[in-house]
C-alpha cells in the first residue's frame, strides 16, 4: 500500500515580530514545510520545500523561505535561542533524536550542537 502524506514540523522560535494581519506582538514558529511518500507505512521518500513563520494567535504565514537558506534561517532561531532550547528540553530523548536530526537534515549542524550541548548538560 502506497501512502503519502504533507505537513508542518516545528524547527524553533524565531524573533519578535508585529502580525499584519492581527497586528499583535508576537513570537514567530518556525516550520519546515515537507511531502512524505511511503510504502505499507515505511518512509521511502520525503521532499521538503522550505520554512514558514508562523503567527500563533492568527496562523498567518508571516515569512515563507525556500529551502536551501541555511544562514538566514539559522539567524532566525538564534534570536530566540532560549526558547527554542526550553522547547528541546521539554522533549523526550526518542523526540529530541528526531528533533535534532531534523535541525542536521536542514544544514544547521551548528544550531543542532548547541542545542545538544544545552541538553545534556
Amino acid at each position: 500500500m502506497l501512502t503519502m502524506s504533507n505537513g508542518l514540523r516545528f524547527i524553533g522560535y524565531g524573533a519578535t515580530v508585529t502580525c499584519p494581519n492581527c497586528h499583535n506582538r508576537v513570537v514567530e514558529q518556525i516550520f519546515v514545510r515537507f511531502d512524505d511518500m511511503g510504502f505499507a507505512f515505511i518512509p521511502v521518500w520525503r521532499s521538503r520545500f522550505g520554512t514558514e513563520s508562523i503567527c500563533h494567535i492568527c496562523h498567518t504565514v508571516l515569512e515563507a523561505t525556500p529551502s536551501g537558506n541555511a544562514h538566514r534561517l539559522d539567524a532566525r532561531l538564534r534570536m530566540a535561542s532560549e526558547a527554542t532550547l526550553q522547547y528541546a528540553k521539554s522533549l523526550t530523548w526518542l523526540q529530541r533524536r528526531t528533533y535534532l536530526s531534523d535541525l542536521r537534515s536542514l544544514e544547521l549542524r551548528d544550531f543542532s550542537a548547541f542545542i545538544e550541548t544545552h541538553c545534556t548538560g
